[in-house]
């Protein structure tokens, strides 16, 4: 099944063992809900998804935008968009993350998980990858929330 995907989409190795996780996934879900044998659900699950060097085009890992080229854009942008691109070179944020980010959102308080931090400490929670908030913490920058 992996050579198959491999060979007519061209896929990287890791987009093959996600499909394949995703099919073993399926058959978990019919086989709790007796929609599959056990025994071709225990088969599926013995399937093993291609191993680096194996096969499959590896991508390359992403490495960050130079600051210079980033700085680039200040000029052009709007400063809620400015201050949102900031954010997310200190946090690394997901750009979905920050643009449904509101200001009560974030913890300006200096209160961390129980204990005073020092000002400038920020907490703020999301929401969009996971079903648990994330705290991403913030300290040291000064970007201008306000404008949110």
């Amino acid at each position: 099944m992996s050579q198959k995907l491999l060979q007519d989409d061209q896929l990287s190795r890791k987009s093959v063992n996600a499909y394949i996780a995703i099919i073993k996934q399926m058959f978990k879900w019919a086989q709790n809900r007796e929609l599959v044998l056990t025994e071709v659900y225990l088969a599926i699950q013995d399937f093993e998804g291609i191993r680096k060097g194996r096969g499959g085009r590896e991508t390359s890992r992403r490495i960050a935008v130079p600051w210079n080229r980033v700085e680039a854009v200040r000029g052009i942008v709007s400063p809620q968009v400015w201050a949102m691109i900031e954010l997310q070179w200190y946090t690394g944020m997901r750009p979905g993350s920050v643009c449904i980010m509101r200001s009560c959102d974030i913890d300006t308080t200096g209160w961390l998980r129980g204990r005073l931090r020092s000002p400038g400490w920020r907490e703020v929670a999301t929401q969009i990858q996971t079903r648990h908030p994330n705290s991403i913490f913030i300290h040291g920058i000064n970007i201008n929330i306000s404008i949110w």
